[in-house]
């Protein structure tokens, strides 16, 4: 199964907490689809984020052998990932989260 989802991301110029004039900073794309992936910039965001260097073919083998896999894009570029194993009953364990250097400390998890 694959899906795409599209999310604006947005701040006021102010910081406010509930702004009434909204400045788009990013449209993300969310998507399941693993034959989209550039293995060799995951490989990059992996060494960027820094979360250690691993090969494409390792990121692929073990993002493919997971259940559940997660891959964000703003537009095109490759800004973060994330893959989990589950039961789909009563656990989940996620690994590998890796955001994108220029896209971290931006409250996204909130």
């Amino acid at each position: 199964m694959s899906a795409t989802i599209r999310i604006t991301v947005a701040a006021s110029p102010q910081g406010d907490p509930i702004p009434s004039v909204m400045e788009p900073l990013l449209a993300i794309s969310i998507s399941q689809s693993i034959e989209s992936v550039d293995w060799t910039c995951l490989e990059d965001l992996f060494i960027r984020a820094p979360l250690g260097a691993r090969s494409a073919a390792a990121l692929e083998q073990v993002f493919r052998n997971s259940q559940i896999a997660l891959f964000a894009y703003d537009d095109d570029r490759l800004v973060a990932a994330g893959r989990a194993l589950t039961d789909k009953v009563s656990w989940t364990i996620i690994f590998d989260v890796v955001v994108d250097p220029d896209c971290q400390a931006r409250a996204w998890g909130k």
